[in-house]
């Protein structure tokens, strides 16, 4: 893509390796979810693109090709719905403004397509997930360090401004004008979107699909500051220069890594999850159901429990409303507000209740009766995170917390 983009091998080869060696590339790629696969069929929408403008495929086919492609991003993950709505409407732009198409057949054949996006919308439930995540989403909630960006701005702000030269660079460009809209468009989208959301520190993963344009674009940077360079010899050191400052700093900030079989971590560059020390959290809490066996255990999240504490425990999830009625994978209820917690203390004599010191799906108001209304146990923080709030805390409700 940053070769044809460019018309240079050489950035082609500089942005292959940006993301061949970066740690959210290589982190992502070894987890079994749709999120890589996501990425991969965006990266095909713009080859497919690119391929338009170079005149190998026609427009009809294009138009086609790139619908089919967003449909088929759709089965993968109901977020991906944004690329579809923004694709169709660079085509309309495009079949209106540029190609003036006036052809009944065509529009019938688009129209017919959009049906059958929209059906798979329909049938797959987007529309209702999106609108509970836009019916959560709060203006107020914009800020710069927030919780899945804390790292970004420290780790991904040398590549930013080559990056945004390079878009600019193609802006301009008739050939490309849309193409490059159509990126930032969708990549705008998603970021606000996570930008907006109360619990957004589990939603990074849904802009993915972006990053490897940062690498693009920054490769398009560095070949605009190139071009402004006549005398060879000059271009040369000075692009030698650019090019081993962005390739170092990304090995000082750790967003390259050189050794991919040893790293597994989504939280290098960004956090994708809270850290927290997890297994001292769980250690001190075994006495807990030592004492009290038939306690149960209410979390945001039911794998980690099952795996620090090493035992059969009776835990039940607190979720988001659209769980409401469903059995968590462990046989437990979802727990969605702060009434059903209620009615579930009420029905339970002996309860532990992990609160996360972070944007969380027990949400502010279940968060607050926790506090004011169970007897706080204990707490835990990473040392080196703490100011920042990555803590767990753990209540109690009718707990024997003798001697512990």
């Amino acid at each position: 893509i940053a070769w044809r983009l460019s018309g240079k091998k050489w950035v082609g080869v500089l942005a292959g390796f940006l993301v061949a060696f970066s740690n959210l590339e290589i982190a992502w790629s070894q987890q079994v979810r749709p999120y890589i696969i996501l990425q991969f069929l965006f990266l095909l929408i713009i080859i497919w693109w690119i391929k338009y403008q170079d005149n190998k495929v026609n427009f009809g086919k294009w138009a086609v090709g790139g619908l089919i492609l967003s449909s088929i991003l759709v089965l993968f993950h109901t977020s991906s719905f944004v690329v579809g709505v923004v694709f169709l409407v660079m085509v309309l732009c495009e079949a209106y403004f540029k190609q003036k198409i006036k052809s009944l057949w065509f529009w019938g054949l688009i129209l017919g397509l959009s049906f059958v996006f929209l059906g798979l919308v329909l049938k797959l439930n987007v529309l209702n997930q999106a609108f509970v995540f836009i019916n959560n989403l709060d203006l107020s909630r914009i800020r710069l360090k927030i919780w899945h960006f804390i790292f970004f701005w420290k780790h991904y702000l040398f590549y930013l401004p080559w990056a945004l030269v390079g878009w600019l660079w193609l802006l301009p460009k008739a050939k490309y004008r849309l193409l490059a809209v159509f990126v930032v468009s969708v990549s705008v989208i998603l970021h606000l979107a996570v930008l907006m959301r109360p619990d957004s520190a589990t939603y990074v993963r849904y802009t993915l699909i972006s990053f490897p344009f940062v690498f693009i674009f920054t490769g398009l940077g560095l070949s605009r500051l190139a071009d402004q360079i006549y005398n060879k010899t000059i271009k040369y050191v000075v692009l030698a220069m650019a090019v081993g400052l962005v390739v170092g700093l990304g090995i000082k900030t750790k967003t390259l890594n050189f050794c991919p079989s040893r790293y597994h971590s989504i939280n290098a560059d960004i956090r994708e999850n809270p850290l927290a020390d997890y297994k001292r959290f769980f250690n001190k809490m075994k006495p807990y159901f030592d004492k009290n066996p038939n306690a149960v255990l209410i979390d945001a999240w039911g794998d980690r429990d099952n795996w620090y504490l090493n035992r059969k425990v009776d835990g039940f999830m607190i979720a988001r409303s659209d769980h409401q009625g469903k059995k968590t994978a462990f046989g437990g209820d979802f727990i969605t507000n702060t009434d059903e917690l209620k009615r579930f203390l009420a029905n339970k004599r002996q309860a532990l209740v992990v609160i996360e010191g972070w944007p969380s799906l027990a949400g502010d108001k279940m968060q607050a009766f926790v506090r004011n209304n169970l007897k706080f146990e204990y707490k835990v923080c990473d040392e080196k995170l703490a100011n920042e709030g990555w803590c767990l805390e753990l209540f109690s409700y009718g707990i024997n917390n003798e001697n512990n």
